[in-house]
């Protein structure tokens, strides 16, 4: 069996699912929520510092994940290319790869 090899491009052009799109309207209710209970609770006492920090905070974690999470990505799929082993996609490598992480976990 040949191993396929990827690059950055075919892997960005590969057609998967926009879980960001699942996820936003959940998490910008959640942020109303917790700012309408705040209000509600506290009579108008919620500080306009305290949103900027947070979202400072939120916006500087996000960046630095991402930038993170690109280099590391990137890292793996160099490595990914070059060892010379290739464990195929069929049910019995699965059952493999999970005793395999179950153990050296």
């Amino acid at each position: 069996m040949q191993k396929p090899y990827y690059t950055i491009q075919q892997i960005l052009a590969m057609d998967l699912p926009p879980i960001i799109i699942y996820a936003a309207p959940f998490m910008f209710a959640l942020v109303f929520a917790e700012w309408f209970i705040r209000v509600r609770k506290l009579q108008m006492s919620y500080d306009g510092k305290d949103t900027f920090a947070a979202a400072a905070i939120g916006i500087g974690n996000v960046i630095s994940s991402a930038l993170l999470k690109g280099i590391l990505f990137a890292v793996i799929l160099f490595f990914y290319n070059m060892v010379p082993w290739y464990i195929p996609n069929t049910w019995c490598s699965f059952i493999l790869c999970f005793i395999a992480i179950d153990f050296f976990r």
